[in-house]
């Protein structure tokens, strides 16, 4: 019979044998749990997510990971490897030993501690992340009391005694109080925007109904319209302190401007302060802006087919691909407005002031600009058919080839220092309008030319003599003369 001798020392030999039968063990435990089916999410990720480190790369989490299994893998074999050494050592048998066996203890006391704060980390991480959460969810229900308490004082109501008896009324400081504290909690949380939005958008369309816009007079004069929008007044503050946020909303530093909902139709929105606003892709269809102020406020891509609009305050608007459509914009400022693109068919313009807006590329069809002040307008590749200009000035115009002004009705209108050479109008156009010295004719002849209209003055004049002839004319076509000399 052979015997095999191992070059080891026993006690060692038993402890290794004692820990790979604990592995063994612990292999055997593992293999018998149950699995889970129908979960294909990544351990790894799942392990993350479990220790809150779920922001760490793989690489840098597997890195840690690998690290901790190692120091955790050497302690847990050397306490092993101690223990065994310690009930190796049981009974000591002479001094030697005796001092061994108490090194030995201090070993394994350093060891067992050391140990243990290694396997307290995966449950330390674990704990702080429940706190975490803990807090997470502690803010969202502190939070979401703040937006609940503010939405409550929306509906706010007082008493007031009126004589005789107590009524109550719409508490107006508590709803702006409330309008304020709801753009503060969109500025600390930008993520609310949009609920903050749409809350604010039906506040003020359900008012509307309650505080309705005031009605034009029918067929007014201008001068009667002017009167009109002059005794408008601003009904209700909060109404108006409520669009305002509204407009201010998207410039909140990192509100997804996408994801605003501004839907006012058929609001009220008389002779409200919306200057320099930012209401672009707002639904303001119907909406009633008689009045208003509106100047430098960015409306692009916006919604307002149907939208009253007489009166209103829009220079230097920025309304690029807007749609305007049957909207009524008499006496309407738009001086040096950004309308490129825009849809303006069936528009009522009549007495509109446009003078040095941007309408390139604008649609126009069918709108009523009669009387409009279009002077200095850049109106290239504008599409223009069936438009009525009739009395317009669009003197110092800028126009081409692309601008279709071959159905437009230009009776009456002023066409000073305008450049037709490279479009298609007809000289029976021409010949219903006002031109002086500095017009270019469709065949780029001037004056001299005997296609010249008869009533079309011959000599150079100066703006306020222009404006006079014009006027001089319009009074009296079919017996006006032009001058051949200075007027004295």
């Amino acid at each position: 019979m052979t015997t095999i001798t191992l070059p080891i020392d026993p006690k060692h030999f038993w402890a290794i044998v004692a820990l790979a039968g604990f592995v063994l063990a612990v292999a055997v435990v593992y293999a018998a749990m149950p699995r889970t089916e129908g979960k294909n999410s990544d351990p790894l990720d799942r392990l993350k997510d479990i220790l809150g480190l779920a922001q760490f790369g793989d690489g840098l989490f597997l890195l840690l990971a690998l690290m901790w299994s190692g120091l955790f893998l050497a302690l847990f074999t050397g306490l092993l490897l101690m223990l065994w050494e310690l009930i190796w050592f049981v009974v000591p048998q002479n001094p030697l030993a005796e001092a061994s066996a108490r090194f030995a203890l201090l070993r394994l006391a350093a060891m067992t501690a050391t140990l243990g704060a290694v396997v307290a980390l995966p449950f330390t991480l674990i704990r702080i992340r429940l706190t975490r959460e803990a807090n997470k969810t502690a803010d969202e229900s502190l939070f979401n009391d703040k937006i609940n308490a503010a939405t409550e004082d929306l509906h706010a109501m007082r008493q007031r005694w009126d004589g005789t008896q107590n009524i109550w009324e719409d508490d107006i400081t508590r709803r702006n109080a409330a309008i304020d504290r709801l753009e503060g909690l969109v500025k600390e949380r930008p993520d609310t925007a949009p609920r903050v939005s749409r809350l604010l958008s039906v506040y003020v369309r359900e008012l509307s109904r309650e505080v309705p816009a005031e009605i034009p007079p029918e067929e007014p004069t201008p001068n009667e319209l002017h009167r009109w929008l002059f005794g408008l007044t601003v009904k209700r503050s909060d109404m108006e302190n409520a669009v305002q946020v509204l407009g201010r909303m998207k410039r909140i530093r990192a509100v997804n401007c996408v994801s605003i909902s501004i839907d006012l139709r058929h609001a009220n929105l008389q002779r409200f302060d919306l200057t320099g606003l930012d209401l672009s892709g707002a639904i303001l269809s119907g909406s009633h802006m008689q009045g208003s102020f509106l100047s430098d406020t960015q409306f692009r891509n916006a919604s307002l087919p149907f939208a009253k609009m007489q009166g209103t305050n829009l220079g230097n608007a920025k309304m690029l691909t807007s749609d305007l459509s049957w909207a009524d914009l008499r006496q309407a400022f738009l001086g040096g407005a950004m309308l490129r693109g825009a849809s303006l068919r069936c528009a009522d313009m009549q007495g509109a002031e446009l003078y040095g807006a941007e309408l390139q590329k604008a649609d126009l069809t069918s709108t009523n600009l009669r009387g409009a002040n279009l002077s200095r307008a850049k109106m290239q590749g504008i599409r223009i058919g069936g438009a009525n200009m009739q009395g317009a000035d669009i003197s110092a115009t800028t126009i081409d080839g692309s601008t279709g002004l071959n159905r437009a009705d230009l009776s009456g209108s002023l066409l000073s220092r305008v450049d037709f050479s490279r479009t298609n109008i007809g000289l029976e156009q021409l010949n219903s309008g006002f031109g002086t010295t500095d017009t270019i004719l469709p065949n780029g002849s001037g004056p001299d030319s005997s296609d010249w209209p008869a009533h079309w003055p011959k000599l150079a004049m100066g703006h306020g003599q222009t404006f006079r002839q014009w006027k001089k004319w319009q009074a009296d076509p079919d017996n006006y003369t032009p001058p051949t000399a200075p007027d004295e």
